[in-house]
């Protein structure tokens, strides 16, 4: 059985992505460096840069170790605005670098309040501010920016997670005042994990030779004015290259709005089979929907159940893990993924005992579906 992976990521792949990875070529070769360049200039319209993408071959947190060695040294403070799981990752991982790391955190379930930001900007000087754009870990998002713009007063680097935001969310980089951004390839991007896609600006350019942590593989300097200094995952850039085409074949304002109309249905739709989302609406990821486990309901089976009719959604992590199941409506996907989704999460539900009115959901989920 073929499954829908329903998960904030990875995400589903387009058949016409699979194809073109099914190329072969030598990553020393004219033909292929034309491809990196053709790629290189469609990531720079969907990142809203005006500078090339570096597209380094690791996972996102690969990318996010990769800012580190890269913009700081040892003794540097960095402000990590801490929302959940990523957020935390990306403090331990500067931590481990010896930066001098002080973490902002929210409660779980919120994005980041702009007063608790502009008083601990006013306390203290920091070479750089972290924020997870879309934190999945717990269905939120936060105002990218508007925390550049506040970080911007303060001459701090902003440097931000973009591995579930990028192809879903809109981002502008250059106009965000975003000087480091950080993206992977498997989840809005539609392809598989083993890419990590990174924006500098010209500032962050600069800090990269005052670096003083040790280096190699990820030093970004070998990597600028597209070398590939050591073999990269060719069959993931013709995919990559493949995906872009589709994503700004359709437009990225359309590809936002869809993002946004799958949101809305799975929300409604869990409202009306009773569900409660986990996280405070007004900080609501378009990304994903997180819901809190009915009372008496195992997630464990839930997600089982799910997973032996087709669809593979995701529990929760950390703290709330086993406390809450995280839907993801991201990347390549069609109405009928939607529906089915909903479906079968209700039916799953009342076959473990907890009644819904699953029809009434399906229906409501259509409705706004059909105003794409």
């Amino acid at each position: 059985m073929e499954r829908l992976l329903m998960t904030p990521g990875p995400t589903n792949i387009p058949r016409e992505v699979f194809k073109s990875m099914s190329y072969n070529i030598h990553h020393r070769t004219d033909e292929f460096m034309h491809i990196m360049d053709r790629a290189d200039k469609k990531l720079m319209r969907v990142f809203g840069s005006k500078n090339e993408i570096l597209i380094l071959s690791c996972s996102g947190t690969g990318g996010l170790e990769a800012s580190v060695v890269n913009m700081f040294s040892p003794g540097d403070k960095l402000l990590c605005i801490n929302c959940g799981v990523f957020g935390k990752r990306y403090a331990d991982i500067a931590r481990a670098y010896g930066v001098d790391v002080t973490e902002l955190k929210s409660e779980l379930g919120y994005g980041i309040r702009m007063e608790a930001l502009e008083k601990e900007l006013e306390k203290n000087h920091y070479k750089a501010v972290y924020a997870t754009y879309s934190e999945t870990s717990t269905g939120i998002k936060n105002d990218i920016k508007e925390i550049g713009d506040i970080v911007k007063k303060y001459d701090s680097l902003f440097i931000i997670d973009a591995v579930s935001a990028l192809g879903c969310l809109k981002l502008d980089v250059d106009e965000y005042g975003v000087d480091v951004a950080v993206a992977g390839s498997q989840k809005g991007l539609m392809c598989p994990p083993g890419l990590s896609l990174i924006s500098m600006s010209d500032r962050a350019w600069l800090e990269t030779q005052k670096s003083r942590i040790a280096k190699f593989y990820f030093d970004f300097g070998k990597y600028k004015n597209l070398r590939m200094p050591y073999t990269p995952c060719t069959s993931l850039i013709l995919g990559l290259d493949k995906a872009l085409d589709m994503i700004l074949g359709e437009g990225l304002e359309n590809v936002y709005k869809r993002h946004s109309i799958y949101s809305k249905a799975v929300k409604e739709a869990a409202l009306i089979m009773n569900l409660v989302e986990f996280p405070d609406r007004r900080f609501d990821s378009e990304v994903l929907t997180a819901l809190y486990v009915p009372q008496d309901i195992d997630e464990k089976a839930l997600r089982r159940g799910m997973y032996n009719r087709g669809i593979v959604i995701a529990g929760g992590q950390g703290k709330l893990k086993g406390n809450i199941i995280r839907i993801g409506h991201i990347g390549y996907l069609k109405n009928e993924f939607i529906i089915r989704t909903i479906g079968t999460l209700g039916s799953v539900l009342n076959e473990m005992g907890y009644k819904n009115d699953t029809g009434s959901a399906i229906l409501r989920a259509e409705e706004i579906i059909n105003t794409l």
